[in-house]
């Protein structure tokens, strides 16, 4: 398909003019870009930044959990637990598994 020169001499201009308006669109599409990239940053640094609350019953699990490993340490620490079967009987007690009940003989 051959080109004439009068045709030629049209589309020379035009051409300018469609890339003018393809280069706005590409800028465009990076200003989009960068201002969705911004509004991202700014709502993750929000997230950071604020406290998610946690409903109440998973504050309660939470408590009780830190309660438990913190008795726990103190009963290590307080017998001086060294021997792995005296930790495992400890471990044991503490979750109620030894001595919950009294055999009595009679």
């Amino acid at each position: 398909m051959t080109v004439r020169t009068v045709d030629m001499q049209v589309l020379i201009p035009k051409l300018s003019e469609v890339a003018r308006v393809q280069q706005v669109q590409q800028q465009e599409n990076n200003n989009r870009q960068q201002e969705l990239m911004a509004q991202m940053v700014q709502s993750t640094a929000r997230n950071d930044t604020s406290i998610s609350q946690l409903p109440g019953s998973e504050n309660v699990l939470i408590r009780e959990r830190r309660e438990k490993e913190k008795n726990r340490k103190k009963l290590v620490r307080k017998e001086g637990l060294t021997d792995d079967k005296e930790k495992k009987e400890a471990g044991e007690l503490k979750k109620g598994l030894l001595g919950g009940k009294i055999d009595l003989k009679v």
